[in-house]
């Protein structure tokens, strides 16, 4: 009699397939090889206890959807499944921009998945990459066979350079490039499933974590007077890949000082402002 594996966590790796009609499931043709999924059910569950006794006599159920969350070392490959460029004053086609997949991962099929948020961070030792994903209702079946990931190249922290206002600065510890609520969906009486997704407001924030040093240009004091909205550039070069990220800030509430490897530091955070045709613009080549 042959030897019938578990679903063991070990080979779960998150498989995504791009869907030409949303919700309708696909098969997955992309691996992902730097990133891991990890799949969360949701179901909206309503109880109700009527006087004279103690305990809920009834309880129903609503919405059912699934929530996918997604981290790893940032790659040239992997990433561009999930850093999109973001428009904030039109609507997009997120079937034309293949922005809703079926995802595959822990043991689950889920279509109609999109990201609705996502999360960049650097430091001096790496550039991870996190975020979430929100899809239907998932289904337990098989993976996809025979997909193997594309070979990985990380991006390299010591070559990450950062431009505000078109300046470039130099003595940074970490930063955090970070957009949420870019989509939701949308559920209609008679049914418990997403019916569609939607583009919401998106909050969109970017901090660093500089010396705070005032003898050398540019300084921490000259971020903290930039008053008006700025150009803001990360620009990651590994090898002959390069990954551009753009977009608009102007400068927010400032965080805390602290000691840093026994230097005095500071972190700055900026808001992402609107901006006509592309708010934040990505490039990867």
């Amino acid at each position: 009699m042959a030897f019938v594996h578990e679903v063991e966590t070990a080979f779960q790796k998150g498989q995504l397939g791009v869907e030409t009609a949303y919700g309708t499931a696909v098969a997955a043709t992309i691996a992902l090889g730097s990133v891991t999924l990890t799949p969360s059910l949701k179901k909206t569950v309503n109880k109700f206890t009527p006087r004279g006794v103690l305990l809920p006599t009834v309880q129903t159920t609503g919405v059912e959807s699934t929530e996918v969350g997604f981290d790893g070392i940032a790659t040239y490959e992997d990433i561009a499944y999930f850093v999109k460029a973001i428009k904030s004053d039109a609507q997009v086609d997120p079937l034309t921009g293949q922005l809703i997949y079926t995802v595959e991962a822990g043991g689950l099929q889920i279509p109609g998945c999109i990201v609705t948020g996502w999360t960049l961070k650097g430091n001096r030792d790496e550039v991870t990459l996190s975020g979430t994903m929100l899809g239907k209702k998932g289904i337990i079946a098989a993976p996809t066979a025979a997909l193997t990931p594309a070979t990985q190249t990380p991006i390299s922290a010591a070559g990450v350079a950062i431009k505000i206002n078109s300046v470039t600065y130099t003595k940074i510890f970490e930063w955090e490039l970070a957009l949420s609520e870019l989509w939701g969906g949308v559920t209609f009486v008679g049914s418990s499933q997403f019916a569609n997704v939607l583009q919401k407001a998106i909050t969109g924030t970017f901090k660093i974590k500089t010396e705070n040093d005032s003898g050398t240009a540019p300084s921490a004091q000259a971020l903290l007077e930039l008053g008006s909205t700025v150009p803001v550039e990360i620009k990651a070069t590994t090898g002959a890949k390069v990954l551009t990220i753009g977009f608009d800030a102007q400068v927010g509430e400032p965080g805390s000082f602290s000691d840093e490897e026994g230097v005095y530091a500071i972190e700055h955070n900026f808001n992402i402002m609107n901006k006509a045709t592309t708010a934040v613009s990505v490039s990867i080549v």
